[in-house]
């Protein structure tokens, strides 16, 4: 029996928190792991405060926690 191939959902955060709950309820059935990836400047090149940090332990997120892996992309350093 072949394996079940894994399924990734990658997107970028900028602070969307309605968008990510509707996100996170909607695939959470068919999504093997949510990678979010939160940039340490808006996309006009200004500095801006990392915002999922401070809703992760949140409801709802906190209850996707198992199927999240979260990265911040610094563009400073380039990664």
């Amino acid at each position: 029996v072949a394996e079940k191939p894994r399924v990734f959902d990658i997107f970028l955060f900028s602070g969307e928190k309605d968008l990510l709950e509707i996100r996170l309820r909607t695939l959470k059935d068919v999504v093997d792991k949510f990678v979010i990836l939160e940039g340490t400047e808006s996309f006009q090149g200004e500095p801006k405060k990392l915002i999922y940090p401070s809703i992760q332990d949140q409801p709802p997120f906190a209850s996707f926690r198992d199927k999240i892996q979260y990265r911040v992309v610094d563009t400073k350093t380039g990664g």
